[in-house]
């Protein structure tokens, strides 16, 4: 979370959006750093003292595998304005080696010539020792920063999205990330160090203290992050994760009371367990779980160690959020900035996850949910951000509202339209797919899952209306009943500024009868063609914007999106006009726009009916429905080819069905009469 408070591939592909890549087709990262190299290890000594002017002394020696022929020049990350000076010196195999900067273009590219090239799969390393200034803050652009909290001076750092190279050397790409990192911090013996990983050692040298932190798990580099702070610490009980015990330990300025503070930031224990129980384990559980103070306003989740501003550290919202980044952001991470909704979508949906299933925290899950929803309607960029320039056209005011706000409806419309069995599977298995954890994700990869929990569902409509599209939806909800059976028909409009044809997606509605006892439903709206979800899979379409449902109850009020789950608003007619006939008069209306060709013998039957479905694909397979006027499935069929002979409905009761046929994108409905 990076906000004040609120504050690749196909999907890629469709989307216009190409990374760099280098010859060998791997990314390079947007900088083009390291195109040829896999770096492995780091191991860093940093001088700090707040109690000095803002500067850092280092010294970084990379790991790395390297990943071409020939590799003769290696790149990294570093800010030529401030490092370009007598303390930056190269070593390799204990020789100072030749660097320099681009005089144009990305200037804060460190280029490093090997005396002798490597051939390709060579593990090898280099020794970089820099001091020097950190640039001041720009606007979103934080990186190293020295300020006071009660009149003590404190070191802190925020990387996110390009500062890392601000104030160390290092390959800035999210898609390559430091598999393992000793981190040894050298400040006043007055000072504490918060930072990544296990504490491994501590040695006195004069008046300085030596921190040495152990980190042995992938991490990208706008992660890494110092404070040099004269912290006071807590060690609270550890927390238990599937038999491990995981410390919490919290890292705060000095104040004369904690109470309020250390009673909120226990939560993140309840917080642990439960995104645990849904996602996977704590994704660092063999380390540590930390919170540190610091001077951003607002949160970031640093891997294995959160930190959080002053007010920060009792925000209930906060708290959970960059808990819940430890798995949405930091163990699987976006792949590039444009796809940073999938960090912050996801920690921010968490929030009301947390509210509704930690009753303790005492906050309403409705009411975040229902917050988040409203400012959703009020975007105006798409959750795909396009410009990711910087971190201040990435980090406009804009996109964080879409990234955080309507990226979290989505999630929660992923939840709508999959059920909780399905969406929990679907998120736990993209959380702990070994290509994307403890790597890193686009959309695509999302999408992938969703689509394997349900079944094969097509959800490419979906994300691509809601990931690359603008504006919002209102439904004009019409309903009828016949005793049991209620009829629903939706008509959809979109906001002026939108620029999708038509939302594809999931519509809530709530049905009670007169003594108050209710009933959910999910419809999937395919652009106008319904089917009922939100039970672990997409039901056949109707073919039509009407959907008739079986009640165990009569109806008598409907309700639109009483939960706001979703990012539509909608309004409700009881229309008494409004039939079940209607679905098959409109199934009939459109026989004559189909594009599969079927023959159906005998029709009407008394006993079981043979069809021949015709295709020009005899490649693909083609899927049969039949699906009573309630839209219920009676009977189901798969792996049909063109020109076969299928015999169904032996077991029909006497009545009206819709036979539908599907393959691909292509469609057939037609009625057929049981006698």
């Amino acid at each position: 979370m990076k906000n004040l408070f609120k504050s690749l591939t196909l999907f890629l592909a469709l989307a216009g959006i190409a990374t760099t890549t280098n010859a060998l087709g791997q990314t390079s990262g947007t900088s083009g750093s390291g195109g040829n190299i896999d770096v492995k290890h780091h191991n860093i000594y940093w001088r700090i003292n707040p109690d000095s002017t803002k500067y850092i002394r280092g010294t970084v020696t990379t790991k790395f595998l390297t990943k071409a022929s020939n590799v003769s020049t290696i790149t990294f990350d570093l800010n030529k304005t401030s490092f370009n000076n007598t303390g930056l010196v190269v070593k390799y195999h204990g020789n100072t080696i030749s660097k320099s900067f681009p005089t144009s273009g990305n200037v804060n590219l460190l280029t490093i010539t090997l005396p002798t090239p490597l051939a390709n799969n060579v593990l090898d390393s280099v020794t970089i020792s820099y001091r020097g200034v950190p640039p001041a803050a720009s606007g979103q652009a934080l990186g190293y920063q020295k300020t006071s909290f009660n009149g003590s001076n404190y070191i802190y750092t925020l990387s996110e999205s390009y500062e890392d190279k601000d104030w160390w050397p290092c390959k800035a790409d999210m898609q390559d990330k430091v598999e393992t990192m000793d981190i040894t911090v050298s400040s006043p013996s007055a000072f504490k160090v918060a930072t990544q990983g296990k504490l491994f050692k501590t040695v006195g040298s004069g008046t300085n203290t030596k921190y040495t932190y152990r980190h042995q798990y992938p991490i990208a580099s706008y992660l890494v992050s110092i404070c040099v702070a004269k912290f006071t610490e807590f060690n609270r009980t550890p927390v238990t994760i599937d038999g491990t015990s995981v410390p919490i330990t919290y890292q705060l300025f000095n104040r004369s009371s904690y109470t309020s503070i250390l009673n909120a930031l226990d939560f993140c224990k309840l917080e642990l367990q439960l995104f645990s129980s849904k996602f996977g384990d704590y994704p660092f559980k063999n380390e540590k779980f930390g919170v540190y103070e610091f001077g951003f306003s607002g949160g970031m989740e640093h891997q294995t160690n959160i930190g959080l501003s002053s007010g920060g550290l009792t925000s209930w919202s906060t708290i959970a959020h960059e808990v819940a980044h430890q798995w949405f952001g930091d163990a699987v991470t976006c792949k590039t900035w444009n796809s940073l909704w999938l960090n912050e979508g996801f920690a921010s949906y968490m929030e009301v996850l947390a509210a509704e299933q930690i009753p303790s925290l005492g906050v309403s899950a409705l009411s975040r949910r229902t917050s988040l929803k409203s400012s959703a309607r009020t975007t105006t960029v798409p959750v795909y951000i396009a410009n990711v320039s910087n971190s201040n056209t990435v980090w406009t005011g804009a996109n964080t509202t879409a990234v955080y706000d309507r990226g979290a409806m989505i999630v929660s419309m992923l939840r709508a339209l999959s059920g909780d069995t399905k969406f929990f599977e679907a998120t736990k298995n993209y959380v702990n797919d070994p290509n994307l954890a403890y790597k890193s994700a686009d959309t695509d990869n999302l999408r992938q899952h969703f689509q394997t929990a349900l079944g094969g569902a097509n959800l490419t409509g979906f994300f691509t209306d809601w990931v690359n599209g603008v504006g919002t939806p209102s439904y004009a909800l019409e309903w009828n009943n016949v005793g049991t059976a209620i009829t629903l028909k939706l008509n959809q409009t979109r906001s002026s500024n939108s620029n999708v044809t038509y939302f594809r997606m999931p519509v809530a509605i709530r049905v009670k009868n007169a003594s108050g006892t209710s009933q959910d439903i999910i419809i999937y709206d395919n652009g106008g063609n319904l089917s009922l979800a939100g039970n672990g899979t997409i039901g056949t379409a109707t073919g039509t914007n009407k959907i008739t449902i079986t009640l165990p109850f009569t109806p008598s009020t409907v309700q639109f999106d009483p939960d706001n789950v979703t990012i539509a608003t909608g309004t409700v007619t009881y229309n008494s006009a409004l039939t079940q006939k209607g679905i098959i008069e409109e199934v009939a209306e459109r026989e004559k726009e189909q594009t599969l060709k079927t023959q159906i013998f005998p029709n009407p039957s008394s006993g079981e009916f043979n069809a021949n479905v015709f295709s020009e694909d005899t490649k693909e397979p083609i899927i049969m429905d039949v699906v009573n006027e309630m839209g219920s499935i009676m009977e189901h069929q798969e792996n049909l080819k063109s020109n076969q002979t299928i015999s169904f409905g032996s077991h029909l009761s006497t009545g009206i069905y819709i036979l539908h046929f599907s393959q691909g994108r292509k469609q057939y409905s037609t009625k057929v009469i049981k006698k």
